[in-house]
């Protein structure tokens, strides 16, 4: 077995639910979600969205576990928790 993706979790975790909360929002925001090697599965909340590189559109108003698995390779998770200003 192989290391899991390389650079997946800063990626994910500074794109995910990143960034300036303003009183009005939209209810999703869109996560880019790459691998290396590309062409793994993606996987959010266990339904399957396809395949690396892609870009998903996730609920603001909960958390969400992401999940890429490739052949030959560990498969690798990471959750993605809500935060916001404390008005939303």
């Amino acid at each position: 077995m192989r290391f899991p993706f390389s650079l997946l979790a800063a990626a994910l975790s500074l794109a995910a639910f990143s960034g300036c909360s303003t009183v009005v929002s939209t209810p999703t925001q869109k996560v880019p979600v790459s691998s290396r090697p590309a062409g793994a599965t993606i996987r959010v909340d266990g339904e399957r969205k396809g395949t690396t590189p892609k870009t998903v559109e996730l609920s603001r108003r909960r958390d969400h576990d992401v999940t890429l698995t490739l052949a030959s390779y560990r498969p690798y998770t990471v959750h993605l928790k809500r935060e916001g200003a404390p008005w939303n």
